[in-house]
């Protein structure tokens, strides 16, 4: 770890410790009844996960919807889960793709549950010609956008 972001984690380990944080994860855990979002476990033990982090933004300046509940496995895993997509798939994406993977996501979101789309995404990757077959298409769109 860089010495730069040993200093962030650092200061970010002091603001968990305020009385701005307790308020707003108490407020937080306390909408979600202490219940993980993710294996539906009720603990008193519950943390609040951040989706996404802006930088210069306090950890209680987000709005609800930018945070979550997780029972401190599911939040151990979550925090594994993404930074395996980052050690693994970001560096294999050009930033037009991860574009065009975002919006893609977004609206597969907006029209479908979250699990219904993961299991429909891990299906089509399963499939050597569904990827074919997608990737033929947005190569199309590529060309035709260029």
């Amino acid at each position: 770890m860089s010495q730069q972001s040993q200093t962030a984690a650092e200061t970010y380990k002091l603001l968990l410790k305020t009385d701005d944080w307790k308020a707003f994860s108490d407020h937080v855990k306390g909408l979600y009844g202490n219940v993980c979002q993710a294996c539906r476990l009720h603990s008193a033990a519950t943390n609040v996960h951040h989706h996404f982090y802006e930088p210069g933004k306090l950890p209680w300046e987000y709005g609800l919807g930018d945070v979550t509940v997780l029972c401190p496995n599911c939040h151990r895993q979550m925090h594994n889960h993404l930074q395996n997509f980052r050690r693994y798939v970001f560096p294999k994406l050009k930033p037009r793709e991860f574009q065009i993977l975002n919006g893609a996501l977004l609206v597969g979101l907006e029209n479908n549950g979250a699990l219904e789309l993961t299991h429909a995404i891990a299906s089509m990757c399963a499939s050597k010609s569904s990827v074919q077959r997608f990737a033929y298409d947005a190569k199309t769109f590529l060309k035709e956008e260029a």
